[in-house]
């Protein structure tokens, strides 16, 4: 009876504060200006997460109009959701509107030559001439610290990372890495007066600066991939906590700090910040985890871990690599593998209690971490593959891992293998098979930040 009072209790709670959602949207939606538009747009975003996790279809189908409804006025290509829509048998847009949206999509792409300063100016030049329809300028709410975000997406293209660099803004970003999209990205402590312009070729951005006159700072240029991004990687277990026993007493913690430290050495080579939450055999909480990438500001968080089955007449039949990202549902060999995982820190608590707080907590990095473990478990398989045939691709899943739980960055929790097969320990415990394993996972942080600047 309580257990059915429970769920009753928080799927209620689950509809008022999607209820409550879309009514924020929607306000957002009608003031009609370019910020409130935009924060409707994540908005209806989230709320679709949450739709496809509940498996509420009329919530998804809701969530998806507004997502077509604000991306069109933003100039966004949402050609994907329209037809996402279309299959859920949602109110599809009309003919005028939809004309519209395909004349968005022909919008020219342009390229950009250079980036400078000018007598207290960006100007941004570029190969043909500017149009209005190639700019989506807008400011986003103050985060990070409350600093004001400036942003600029210009349909156009670049072939080299571009930075620039002011005393006066906390940061300047250009991104050329996304295909037919530069973003330029102004951070400010304080709010500017920022106006744009358009000259021929050329955009021209005023800040508001009293002072014009001030030297010219050259555009440098750089790869994208040695741009510093900060990782945390976790070793699983340690100390007192030896995770899962295999095949020769082959031991957990030992071999995933051995991967770790060599996929460590991998990302440095790339040049990475690179941090352990543990540097020796000795046991940290599973929430000090992400605590220490949340300290150190990461960009990731990557836990990794070895499989095992318990019954050994299974032994043989499991093997294989698997990326796991945080999510309360999953399926029941999920949560088989979650509850090995988590249950030294915590085996006090319910599954009920444990299911309701993960749903609080992991809906804004879901997407993001779908994304690395893709990213990740692509990597891996492509190096491994070269040389072992026996590689087993397990896939990539969702799970409620409670050392991801807490992360304020993307995080996904790696299995490389099973150390209770006997014919994948012996691979796990050799330096070669370690080391391009390595190498396979920094393949995967390379390419997702390739792909998610």
């Amino acid at each position: 009876m309580l257990r059915f009072l429970f769920l009753t209790f928080l799927l209620i709670s689950q509809l008022a504060l999607a209820d409550a959602s879309l009514d924020r949207a929607h306000k957002w939606m009608a003031q009609k200006n370019t910020k409130s538009i935009l924060k409707a747009y994540h908005e209806f975003k989230n709320l679709r997460i949450n739709a496809i996790m509940q498996d509420n279809k009329d919530l998804r189908i809701q969530a998806v109009e507004g997502i077509v409804k604000a991306g069109r006025l933003l100039h966004i290509n949402i050609e994907k959701y329209r037809r996402e829509l279309i299959k859920l048998g949602g109110k599809v847009l009309p003919e005028s509107q939809q004309s519209s949206e395909k004349a968005d999509k022909k919008v020219s792409v342009n390229y950009l030559k250079s980036a400078r300063w000018r007598s207290g100016y960006i100007v941004l030049s570029f190969a043909s001439t500017v149009k209005e329809p190639q700019i989506n300028y807008f400011l986003l709410d103050k985060k990070f610290n409350n600093h004001y975000r400036y942003i600029f997406d210009i349909s156009a293209k670049a072939n080299k990372y571009i930075t620039l660099e002011r005393k006066s803004l906390k940061a300047i970003r250009i991104n050329t890495a996304q295909k037919d999209r530069v973003r330029l990205v102004l951070e400010s402590a304080h709010e500017l007066p920022l106006k744009y312009s358009r000259r021929g070729r050329e955009l021209i951005i005023s800040l508001g600066e009293i002072q014009e006159a001030v030297p010219t700072v050259e555009t440098s240029y750089r790869n994208y991939s040695s741009k510093k991004k900060v990782v945390v990687i976790d070793a699983g277990h340690g100390g007192r906590d030896g995770g899962a026993v295999g095949y020769k007493r082959y031991r957990e913690k030992v071999i995933v700090f051995q991967i770790s430290k060599r996929f460590k050495r991998e990302l440095e080579k790339l040049g990475y910040q690179v941090y352990m939450t543990r540097n020796s055999d000795t046991y940290i909480g599973l929430r000090n985890r992400t605590a220490f990438a949340n300290y150190k500001k990461a960009d990731l968080f990557i836990s990794i871990h070895a499989n095992s089955v318990a019954k050994k007449g299974r032994y043989q039949r499991h093997h294989g690599i698997e990326t796991y990202f945080l999510s309360p549902t999953s399926s029941k060999r999920a949560k088989n593998v979650a509850a090995t995982e988590n249950s030294k820190d915590v085996e006090t608590m319910n599954y009920f209690a444990k299911e309701s707080f993960l749903r609080l907590l992991n809906s804004q990095k879901i997407v993001a971490s779908n994304k690395l473990a893709i990213d990740l478990q692509r990597g891996m398989l492509g190096i491994l593959r070269k040389y072992y045939s026996y590689v087993r691709d397990g896939g990539v899943k969702k799970g409620p891992f409670w050392v991801l739980v807490g992360a304020q960055m993307p995080a996904v929790l790696v299995e490389v293998g099973f150390v209770t097969s006997p014919k994948e320990a012996r691979y796990l415990v050799n330096e070669k098979y370690q080391q391009r394993l390595a190498l396979g996972l920094a393949l995967g942080v390379k390419n997702y930040f390739k792909n998610n600047p």
